[in-house]
């Protein structure tokens, strides 16, 4: 909107935001007229910083990447010395700085910041303290099933997290769809499968109802659980986890001849409470049928789901993208996506139809079967 004057810092006409005198004095007299107080200007927002853009070459790159106003920013956690806890996972096993008795863990992990060490390794009642730097053993982590590291925190404050996920398609029809002993016995089987993961965070397809997924595996009293639509379902651990925000979108339609339903995106933004780290946690079924995209088609699908998530997310949030896609990994759905997000694994079950995709580094991944659905499920764990 042009205001009448020039800027008070060039030869054109003002325009309504500028911060000049001018500027300023106009938006004043309006919302003095308005009979509002007048409102001082803002400052001029700097640019955001180049690792908080989307990757390279992304189709949303130039996208907003903002909230367009239906976000805030998550509120800052305070300052911890907080150590990443990475179970199962060990880096450079061979290469310790010294190996002492593990029976004080406040006190190892005093003692690994004020030797300037990486982190250490629980394992067989010992601890490991690593020579080489934090950055180095998180890029270095590989299996170790007896063996638990504890990623030190940087001399700024900042810390790794460990983030572990799950997706699993519980084909609820078939697993809990009828009232009967061998149904029950199937939804216990998966329900237990899901717990055995030992996920931080879960996004389920074809669940009609996550809180008795959550009851049958134990996880009731440690998971805060949103039931979503379209048979889309999330949960977190609420000890370590807030949910900030959630939302759904619809992404694409069945195919008229194999119709059944439309299909959505269920998204969550959750904080790390102890560290403040936030995760954009978006779930997804896809159309059928298989590598169709649906109505609209692959190429549309692909890039609805990519719009959802521009949409609800803010600047500094890491994305994990989880479900079963309908789509195989050579299909256009997954190539599209994957000029926006890395995908971190594949499952092998239906053709390979389940994926998850995410910018944060993968440091472990896992495909379980023999849950009672056709779908394996998968199990990533990543570092943010």
């Amino acid at each position: 909107v042009r205001l009448r004057g020039r800027c008070a810092r060039s030869a054109r006409p003002c325009i309504m935001g500028c911060s000049c005198s001018t500027g300023r004095a106009t938006q004043a007299t309006a919302a003095q007229a308005r009979g509002q107080a007048p409102v001082a200007a803002a400052p001029v927002a700097s640019a955001a910083p180049a690792s908080a853009a989307a990757p390279a070459g992304s189709l949303l790159q130039g996208a907003a990447a903002g909230t367009g106003g239906k976000q805030q920013a998550a509120p800052k956690a305070p300052a911890v010395q907080f150590f990443g806890e990475f179970p199962g996972l060990d880096a450079f096993p061979y290469s310790d700085a010294e190996v002492v008795d593990a029976k004080d863990l406040a006190w190892l992990k005093k003692t690994c910041l004020e030797r300037g060490h990486g982190g250490f390794s629980i394992q067989d009642g010992k601890a490991y303290f690593k020579k080489e730097s934090t950055d180095a053993c998180i890029k270095q982590l590989a299996d170790a099933p007896t063996a638990t590291f504890f990623a030190s925190p940087h001399r700024d404050g900042s810390a790794y997290v460990r983030v572990k996920v799950v997706s699993y398609n519980m084909l609820w029809e078939a697993i809990a769809g009828q009232a009967s002993e061998a149904s029950a016995a199937r939804l216990h089987g998966a329900s237990g499968l899901v717990a055995s993961a030992k996920p931080d965070l879960i996004g389920l397809q074809e669940c009609e109802d996550i809180t008795h997924v959550l009851r049958e595996g134990g996880l009731a009293g440690d998971f805060e659980a949103i039931q979503g639509p379209h048979g889309l379902a999330t949960a977190f651990r609420s000890a370590d986890w807030s949910l900030l925000a959630e939302g759904a979108a619809e992404v694409a339609v069945d195919e008229v001849k194999a119709f059944r339903s439309a299909r959505s995106v269920h998204w969550a933004r959750l904080q790390h409470r102890q560290t403040g780290k936030v995760v954009l946690f978006l779930n997804h079924q896809g159309p059928l049928g298989v590598n169709s995209g649906g109505r609209g088609g692959s190429h549309s699908t692909a890039l609805a789901i990519m719009n959802c998530a521009s949409e609800n997310h803010v600047v500094g949030d890491k994305i994990i993208l989880l479900g079963d896609f309908r789509a195989t990994a050579s299909s256009e759905t997954v190539r599209c996506l994957e000029h926006a997000y890395p995908k971190a694994f594949s499952g092998t079950a239906q053709g390979g139809v389940d994926h998850v995709f995410s910018t944060l580094h993968a440091v472990h991944r896992e495909a379980k079967s023999a849950g009672g659905s056709d779908h394996d499920l998968l199990s990533v764990t990543f570092v943010a």
